[in-house]
């Protein structure tokens, strides 16, 4: 039996067309393999020296989860999908992580800020001499104020997409910065590698 050859030809055509799509993303989602596969919750390890911890964040529609209302003067993203719990240096850290990621670029990146760790009880003396009248000391009192000095911190990171098909990963090695503060001055400054991957849609 013969194969008329305009019918052999549409077959090829279709097979070729069929294989040419399965190799990469197509333009209608600006570079993703199918619209909205960026979108989900991601996340990451974070490690470095004398760190380390879990980094979550989470996107719908290319951004950031947010909630309904937030103050004028805060980033009101969703405390339980975009969350950061690092430990550094004797002392655990809880915050929120605004992060993002760029298909095009290849590129993860995000802030974490908010971060705060319990409550350090800080002793503050004054003395309180009192003199007679010949200036010879009498008594000296000693008062002792018990302060609660909230500890903070903060930072960024950025990491490379290892893999963005079925299965989305990325890592950055020593890419990843995290400070802390105690009563609002500076205390350290420390690098972190990680590594994370999209664990929902």
């Amino acid at each position: 039996m013969k194969i008329p050859s305009i019918t052999l030809a549409a077959l090829v055509l279709t097979v070729a067309l069929t294989e040419a799509g399965s190799f990469g993303p197509g333009p209608w989602a600006n570079g993703a393999y199918y619209p909205g596969q960026f979108d989900g919750v991601y996340s990451a390890s974070a490690y470095g020296t004398n760190l380390g911890g879990v980094i979550g964040f989470a996107l719908k529609g290319g951004k950031a989860t947010t909630l309904t209302s937030g103050g004028s003067n805060s980033i009101a993203v969703d405390p339980n999908q975009n969350y950061f719990v690092i430990y550094c240096k004797g002392r655990s850290y809880a915050g929120e992580t605004i992060g993002t990621v760029n298909n095009v670029k290849s590129s993860v990146s995000g802030g974490l800020y908010v971060g705060s760790s319990d409550l350090t009880s800080v002793a503050y003396y004054s003395t309180n001499t009192t003199y007679n009248t010949n200036g010879i000391v009498v008594n000296t009192d000693v008062t002792v104020t018990t302060v609660d000095v909230p500890n903070g911190a903060g930072g960024e990171f950025t990491a490379k997409l290892k893999a963005d098909n079925a299965i989305i990963t990325f890592s950055g090695e020593d890419t990843g910065t995290f400070s802390t503060t105690f009563n609002g001055a500076p205390i350290s400054t420390n690098t972190f590698s990680l590594s994370g991957l999209k664990v929902a849609n």
